[in-house]
């Protein structure tokens, strides 16, 4: 090993190390907002800390809000990992949770994991348009004003995609047969 690379080394790891000891408690009360548990928000900033060490050369620790943004999202989204990991432990998944449909003139209730594949098929049916707004929505769990940005497109017209796609999903898991009425689908 060469001075150069024990020095890149050494340089990450203090940058880390300084992530964690200005964001650490933040990380934590995000992840804990997350999970409601104490140890699996721990296990979530813990996750989000070697994510972020992967790609530590690519923080820019000197632009504050951009470092606490991106950390800051990395616990939420190793937090929101975590919680898909033990619902799907329990065979009982809350739409809302695993896609974030919740709102518009659709709810997506609880369905079994046996049906989570459904779903999926069901939402890769939908045309491109719907499907893509419902992916980086509920999948990738972007906020609206950046899958316009992502998708070139205006902020209104991808609030409006993701309702339709909603509806349209909705429509498909009903002639599938994934949903009764016991509320796995319910219509407001």
């Amino acid at each position: 090993m060469n001075n150069r690379t024990v020095s890149r080394n050494s340089d990450a790891h203090f940058k880390l190390e300084n992530i964690f000891n200005t964001y650490g408690k933040q990380m934590l009360y995000v992840a804990y907002k997350e999970l409601g548990n104490v140890q699996d928000a721990e296990d979530a900033v813990q996750d989000a800390l070697i994510r972020i060490s992967s790609n530590i050369d690519s923080i820019d620790t000197s632009d504050s809000i951009r470092a606490r943004n991106y950390v800051l999202i990395a616990a939420k989204n190793s937090a929101r990992n975590i919680r898909r990991k033990n619902l799907r432990d329990q065979k009982i998944i809350p739409i809302d949770d695993a896609f974030d449909l919740s709102g518009g003139d659709t709810t997506l209730e609880i369905v079994e994991k046996s049906n989570f594949d459904s779903i999926v098929e069901c939402i890769n049916k939908l045309h491109p348009v719907y499907r893509d707004v419902l992916y980086y929505r509920c999948v990738e769990e972007m906020p609206e004003k950046e899958i316009a940005n992502l998708l070139g497109r205006k902020y209104g017209t991808v609030k409006m995609q993701i309702k339709r796609g909603k509806e349209q999903l909705a429509a498909l898991l009903e002639e599938k047969g994934v949903t009764s009425n016991e509320q796995t689908v319910s219509k407001q």
